[in-house]
């Protein structure tokens, strides 16, 4: 069995010293064994992960480009994501490259010829395919893809369920180089992962533009503090039963120069997503403190102006000290504040959650959990949460009593009740929904049948009205 050994020869001259003349060669050979594989393993890197043997985004863009060459008309592109991926590394404490090898193992036995896999980042893979021929032949492909990829893995005696979302893009529909073709399938993933209730999207042209838009609306919504686009403005928050206003909830709008109206809709997610909620929550509560010096007097103790603190900002480490410190600024009394956190902000650790709670209520602020029922909160935290109110979702009231007969709000009513919670309801805009609610014992309510969102001025003169008639 013949064996080769990479080796470099240095050949040296010896020169005679008297007369200088070359008396003979010596050759040293040097065993480049070590080098070589040094040097393969740094070409290696350049085209593959090395955790996982796939290629990487530099090999995928050739491979990608040979298939463009050959003019496969049937490449298709699929982009994906696994979505919890970090959750799943903090649940076992480890990363462990074996969870990512069942994966792949499972779609590489689903592709055929000249179909390929690569990872482009830890939780992002992208696979090419050019066996596949026509539209049904591709549905069945991902659902089988989504259908193995649920299956469980198990780990370390536990069982790990990956969460996984996909963009798909077509040769040449969608492009007709690789770099088009992965922005694509991106584009599709990115809007996959935003609309919850799919797991893929088709690449299509409506999404490029709907990219475009939110672009533009991000560069001028990050100038919105400067130009004074934002407002504040305050919905009426009343006892049904006595008629007396006894809150209102802090509401942001914005107006833009050029795109007119922006629903908070539209708007605050995208804050959500840029991290900008942040910046602009605290000027909410900055111009909700500033508000609340011309009209504190109109205050009775029980009189509370709820504000929203979105997941991001609650999150903050400065975000009590911050409320702290505006409130010495502009003399407001934690007694007057209400807080207002989904049920989102709950889904993580109770017992951090539970501390966090604790600091606010000790300055004196209630808490209130909005949109109550539009989540999956387990009601068995709701027990040992340090919360006062609760908030229902408007969902479940405004199409009552036409298409909505009022039991989830009745569920909810009666669970406050049994905790001992405060409750009301947000988007009563008829009397018969008032007397429904009334009769469910639901006594507070925020919505249109009372009064819209006013701005200021507007809010102050309404309590003047209201106290004048008291």
């Amino acid at each position: 069995m013949e064996c080769y050994i990479p080796k470099k020869l240095n050949i040296y001259a010896i020169y005679n010293k008297s007369n200088q003349v070359i008396e003979k060669y010596i050759g040293i050979f040097s065993d480049l064994t070590k080098r070589k594989k040094e040097q393969e393993y740094v070409n290696k890197l350049q085209d593959y992960n090395i955790t996982t043997n796939l290629p990487n985004e530099n090999l995928f863009l050739r491979l990608l480009d040979n298939n463009i060459r050959e003019n496969k008309k049937n490449l298709k592109i699929v982009y994906f994501s696994i979505q919890n991926y970090n959750s799943i590394v903090l649940n076992i404490k480890e990363e462990d490259p074996s969870i990512i090898h069942k994966l792949i193992n499972r779609i590489s036995a689903m592709l055929t010829g000249d179909d390929f896999i690569a990872q482009i980042t830890k939780n992002n893979f992208v696979i090419g395919l050019s066996s596949i021929i026509d539209q049904t032949e591709m549905d069945e492909f991902i659902e089988t893809f989504f259908e193995k990829s649920s299956e469980a893995i198990h780990f370390n005696q536990k069982e790990i369920y990956l969460d996984i979302k996909a963009g798909i893009s077509k040769y040449p529909l969608h492009g007709t180089t690789s770099h088009e073709l992965i922005r694509n399938a991106y584009f599709a993933l990115e809007n996959a992962i935003e609309e919850k209730e799919k797991k893929y999207l088709y690449y299509d042209f409506s999404l490029r533009k709907k990219m475009e838009e939110e672009i533009e609306l991000r560069a001028f919504l990050r100038k919105a503090i400067l130009n004074n686009e934002l407002e504040v403005v305050y919905q009426p928050q009343v006892n049904i039963v006595t008629e007396r206003i006894t809150g209102a909830e802090a509401l942001l709008r914005w107006e833009n120069q050029h795109l007119g109206k922006i629903s908070p809709a539209v708007f605050i997610p995208l804050a959500e997503k840029t991290g900008q909620i942040i910046e602009i929550g605290y000027w909410v509560i900055e111009r909700v403190f500033q508000d609340y010096q011309s009209i504190k007097h109109k205050f009775r103790d029980d009189f509370r102006i709820s504000i929203n603190i979105s997941p991001l900002q609650f999150k903050d480490s400065e975000l009590l000290k911050t409320m702290q410190q505006l409130a010495d600024k502009y003399d407001v009394d934690f007694k007057n504040i209400e807080i207002e956190i989904t049920e989102s902000v709950l889904m993580t650790n109770i017992n951090s959650i539970n501390d966090s709670l604790k600091n606010f209520k000790a300055l004196g602020m209630t808490i209130a959990i909005d949109d109550f029922g539009t989540g999956f909160f387990s009601l068995s935290y709701l027990k040992n949460l340090r919360v006062d109110k609760l908030k229902i979702d408007r969902s479940f009231i405004k199409e009552y009593p036409e298409n909505d007969n009022g039991e989830i709000a009745q569920v909810i009513t009666n669970i406050a009740s049994k905790l001992k919670l405060d409750i009301i309801t947000e988007g009563a805009e008829t009397k018969e929904q008032i007397e429904y609610l009334k009769s469910i014992r639901c006594n507070y309510v925020q919505g249109y049948y009372y009064s819209p969102p006013l701005k200021r001025e507007d809010f102050y003169q309404y309590l003047m009205d209201k106290s004048d008639k008291n």
